[in-house]
């Protein structure tokens, strides 16, 4: 039998938790099954479902599949032992891909909504990461590296009003107050980011010796 990090069949392959958070899934699991020749096609024993919450990155989730997945295994091999275990087919229609990550993955779409955006940093928290150019409206030819580790989803355009950004309206990508990255819908506010080479931080504490200033932008 196998663990698989995903409520089969959605998300066979490599990646399973990622790809969950990316696609914005309010939900997922860990599930057994048993061996087959086509990828994560195996019979199913056995589920466990948790949610995810939306300040969730992929490397807690992860944690806590982990944590939640052996004691679904120990009720398979318990079933296995005293005869009665039992598997379902499961539902070739509904079932989707996680192929895997790469650096290359490591980018957000400041155009797309809220949500998505906030799906996306934490699906590719802590590997393989969010990064940004970072350009700072003061010194705009000196940009800075910076990964994206968590955020949160703000989507409602009343945000903007009262600010002026570089050309009047706000676009995506610029920052506005809170620090906060404008969206498609609205922003995401910024919780906590990294240096290259430094250690993860709270935007509290990132802005003690980094400020982001209203009107910097961020590039992806």
């Amino acid at each position: 039998v196998n663990l698989h990090a995903s409520l089969l069949p959605k998300y066979r392959g490599a990646a399973p938790i990622n790809w969950a958070m990316i696609h914005g899934e309010q939900a997922t699991g860990v599930s057994v099954i048993s061996l087959a020749q086509k990828m994560d096609a195996g019979l199913i024993y056995a589920t466990a479902q948790t949610p995810i919450d939306p300040l969730e990155t992929a490397g807690e989730l992860h944690d806590r599949l982990a944590a939640l997945g052996p004691a679904v295994v120990s009720d398979v091999l318990r079933a296995f032992a005293d005869g009665s275990l039992r598997g379902v087919p499961q539902d070739e229609r509904r079932a989707t891909r996680a192929p895997k990550l790469s650096k290359a993955d490591g980018h957000v779409d400041f155009t797309q909504d809220a949500q998505t955006v906030r799906s996306r940093i934490h699906g590719l928290t802590p590997w393989p990461g969010v990064r940004v150019r970072w350009v700072r409206r003061e010194t705009p030819d000196k940009p800075l590296e910076l990964s994206l580790l968590r955020v949160s989803a703000e989507p409602d355009l009343s945000c903007f009003i009262g600010f002026k950004g570089s050309g009047g309206a706000p676009r995506p990508g610029e920052i506005i107050d809170g620090p906060r990255v404008v969206v498609g819908d609205g922003a995401v506010r910024l919780l906590e980011v990294q240096l290259p080479g430094k250690r993860p931080m709270t935007i509290d504490q990132f802005m003690r010796g980094h400020p982001i200033a209203a009107g910097d932008r961020f590039e992806s």
